[in-house]
């Protein structure tokens, strides 16, 4: 996507202190390590000693970036994937500097789907690049997301998210899918979790976009998020802006062969070839088939079950749920890219 329209925050604080957060498996330290000390170096300005801070099964960033903001870090360099970056969103939002200023945010994507990273087009595999944009880059204020999880027994859960979340198959993948083979060959291992989700589950859902009439739909899997496009540039919910104020929603349930036929052509080939036109946008609009996939907005977005499901939040399982409430967060995602 090309640079977002949503407004430039004001310049940093001359007392600059950066904190480095990194997943150890995914992140090369001793090469991250020269990119940022050249980073900071060629950048002119004064800065304190950087904070490096590791995650943990246990503490995937959000403590750690509450511990640096502590310890009087003004950005954060996120470096791993997308739930590392969810995990430090949740622990550093509304959170700022000691001149006003938000806290920062700067993503080097070293993660399986890295989602975020491909819809905001960065350069995947240049590490100093990554580095000088997410510590000197522009800062732009994005949405995000709350989910609000209610479990079968009635407990509830909180957690903000950056990009996507997923019900039902596309959460079940992401359960079954095996970390060393994610490793390996990274996004590619989820066809094989696909495979051991296996036979395909329809889940009937009660889904409510704002104040509007509930509408009952069985679907395979049903996604809600600030994105829309998925590795491959698959374009699940080719409206979704990082910066318009709303959730989008894509509810798939393709059941025959031309269903799936249909899908797989709409969210390929016929996105790259029409995606990037307002005619072209239109007619992708004018012959859908809502059975396959219906996409909705709104900032908003409630969620109920017949019986109890499988979600996923930014790559991370978070079990099974029988009530969902998706709200969207404003401009309360300040990223530098």
């Amino acid at each position: 996507m090309s640079r977002l329209s949503a407004r430039r925050l004001g310049a940093r604080s001359i007392d600059q202190r950066l904190a480095v957060i990194y997943h150890p498996q995914k992140a090369d330290l001793r090469r991250l390590r020269l990119a940022v000390e050249r980073t900071l170096l060629e950048s002119g300005e004064s800065w304190g000693p950087t904070i490096w801070l590791e995650t943990s099964e246990v503490d995937q960033g959000s403590e750690q970036a509450r511990l640096a903001i502590d310890n009087g870090a003004t950005q954060l360099l996120v470096v791993g994937g997308d739930g590392t970056l969810r995990s430090v969103f949740e622990g550093s939002i509304d959170q700022f500097t000691p001149n006003g200023s938000p806290i920062t945010l700067g993503l080097v994507p070293a993660g399986t789907g890295n989602i975020l990273a491909r819809n905001l087009n960065l350069p995947l595999l240049n590490l100093q690049n990554l580095v000088r944009r997410g510590i000197l880059g522009e800062t732009t204020a994005l949405d995000g997301a709350r989910a609000i999880l209610t479990y079968p027994k009635g407990e509830t859960s909180q957690h903000v998210f950056t990009m996507m979340a997923g019900v039902g198959l596309d959460a079940s993948i992401v359960e079954n899918a095996d970390p060393k083979l994610k490793s390996r060959i990274g996004w590619l291992a989820y066809f094989d979790a696909g495979i051991k989700a296996l036979p395909l589950k329809y889940e009937l859902l009660e889904i409510r976009v704002d104040d509007k009439p509930v509408i009952h739909k069985r679907v395979l899997t049903l996604l809600v998020g600030n994105v829309g496009l998925l590795p491959m540039k698959m374009a699940v919910m080719p409206a979704a802006k990082l910066d318009d104020g709303l959730l989008d929603v894509a509810a798939i349930a393709p059941r025959r062969f031309w269903h799936w036929a249909h899908l797989w052509s709409r969210i390929t080939f016929e996105s790259w070839i029409l995606g990037s036109s307002s005619t072209g946008r239109w007619l992708l609009e004018n012959t859908k088939d809502i059975k396959t996939l219906e996409n909705l907005s709104g900032r908003v977005i409630d969620i109920s079950v017949e019986r109890p499901v499988q979600v996923q939040i930014d790559g991370d399982s978070f079990g099974q749920v029988t009530h969902m409430r998706f709200e969207v967060l404003e401009k309360k995602l300040h990223l530098r890219f």
